[in-house]
């Protein structure tokens, strides 16, 4: 799968589903496993109304996350998401797949603790009291504690003709750019977030320089980046002048608003030979902080930022 960028990619994590898969009105095959803290089937939850019950009671908006568990912190259930992927739109040999996903539910007192396995790192989050009460009680879900997910996994094998192995969500095209000399189609671009923008502000963050929200203009501009070209340094020089700031944005992940949030910051700067640029990916609740690289860029780069204001 190509990376594309740290902070667009909107594949779904099942757990975070609501019933429907892109626009189509094919309901999605999917499920959710529910194990005891001894690795027992406490049972299944397939119902698509009953799942998005569940997103919604999970309360992801007000998670804080944080950097541990506390020691005395226990396993109280697993909660694992599989769903096949069907949609044209997020396959790329149109070849259908299953996708899974975790989270571990966690208690240390009165608190409670999600660890989240989705992404290509651990998340760690103190839940509400509420939140952590729910979780604590699955068989009061509409759940069925005879089915098994293997079972389950079988039925879709022998109706969906070509569907490949389980794979693990970890949000490949969530790590960062690919940076090797590769162009990246429309099709690519979007498929990250249907919405996107793209704001070229001054030195001090202030004024509007460029802007755009055409996906066509945006998979230009990141064609003409020449980001296999970017060396990654230890930090930024000292004695550098700040040339502006390229921001961009994409709908925020893990929630039902649709709201556009800042994904990417890359400052760009100049000293007497050379051009840099600081990259920020900033935390907006999918991890537990913000990531922070610096690099030197060739001079075509930085000129051809310059050139679109």
């Amino acid at each position: 799968m190509k990376k594309i960028l740290v902070m667009l990619s909107v594949l779904a994590v099942m757990l975070l589903g609501c019933g429907k898969q892109s626009d189509s009105d094919t309901e999605r095959r999917q499920f959710i496993e529910i194990l005891s803290e001894d690795n027992q089937l406490v049972g299944i939850m397939e119902d698509s109304k009953s799942i998005e019950e569940f997103t919604k009671k999970l309360d992801i908006e007000s998670w804080e996350y944080c950097d541990h568990l506390v020691n005395d912190a226990k396993l109280r259930y697993t909660y694992i998401g599989y769903e096949v992927v069907e949609d044209p739109f997020y396959l790329e040999d149109n070849n259908p797949y299953i996708i899974k996903s975790s989270m571990e539910l966690y208690e240390a007192g009165s608190d409670f603790y999600i660890v989240d396995y989705s992404m290509d790192y651990i998340d760690i989050a103190i839940v509400t009291k509420s939140t952590g009460k729910f979780l604590c009680d699955p068989k009061k879900l509409n759940i069925d504690s005879k089915k098994t997910a293997d079972e389950i996994i079988s039925k879709w094998n022998k109706e969906i003709e070509g569907l490949q192995n389980i794979e693990e969500d970890t949000d490949e095209d969530n790590c960062d750019f690919d940076r090797e000399d590769e162009i990246f189609s429309e099709d690519e671009v979007k498929k990250t977030s249907k919405e996107q923008r793209l704001d070229i502000m001054d030195s001090e963050n202030q004024v509007v320089l460029y802007s755009t929200s055409k996906i066509s203009e945006i998979t230009d501009i990141l064609n003409n980046l020449s980001m296999s070209e970017w060396k990654e340094i230890h930090e930024i020089p000292d004695r550098v002048s700040t040339e502006v700031n390229m921001i961009h944005y994409a709908l925020k992940r893990k929630t039902a608003k649709h709201k556009l949030v800042k994904v990417c910051q890359e400052i760009l700067y100049k000293d007497e030979d050379n051009y840099y640029i600081k990259e920020i990916i900033p935390n907006n609740g999918t991890q537990k902080k913000d990531y922070i690289k610096y690099y030197r860029i060739p001079n075509k780069t930085a000129e051809f930022i310059c050139s679109l204001y």
